[in-house]
């Protein structure tokens, strides 16, 4: 099943679950993302699938902190109980550029700035005193 034993060539034969059905099963190319228990990669790993994900949940919360969808102060909380924890299995696991963390922090409080009316060219550090937590640049760096 899957093996050719013969001439020792992986996945030569076509794999097939024997308890169901007769219908082979689909091999993933290397380039393939695949996500598991949320993460996004492809065998490859390359993480762009999961550089992508973040920036657009990123930019959805940010969005609607700047339209002010999302109240100041339910926006706090938003960052720290929701999207923190959405995008930190991808942060943890991931190998990102320092320069796409400070830029995914400083749209973070940039937003979250101008949500209190403070100076909407926040830094990081901004981003940590309002949410009481460290900033995603300082947390993941290698």
């Amino acid at each position: 099943m899957g093996v050719n034993y013969s001439t020792k060539n992986f996945f030569a034969d076509p794999i097939a679950y024997k308890s169901t059905s007769t219908k082979d099963i689909d091999l993933l190319e290397p380039g393939d993302p695949v996500t598991y228990l949320g993460l996004t990669t492809t065998l490859s790993l390359d993480w762009s699938h999961e550089k992508d994900k973040i920036t657009r949940t990123l930019a959805m919360i940010t969005g609607r902190i700047r339209n002010n969808t999302i109240p100041p102060e339910f926006a706090t909380r938003v960052i720290t109980q929701i999207l923190q924890p959405r995008i930190d299995i991808g942060l943890r696991h991931g190998q990102f550029q320092a320069y796409c963390l400070d830029k995914w922090d400083s749209n973070l409080a940039g937003a979250l700035s101008s949500s209190f009316s403070l100076n909407t060219r926040a830094s990081s550090a901004s981003l940590a005193i309002l949410t009481e937590t460290l900033p995603n640049s300082y947390a993941h760096r290698f």
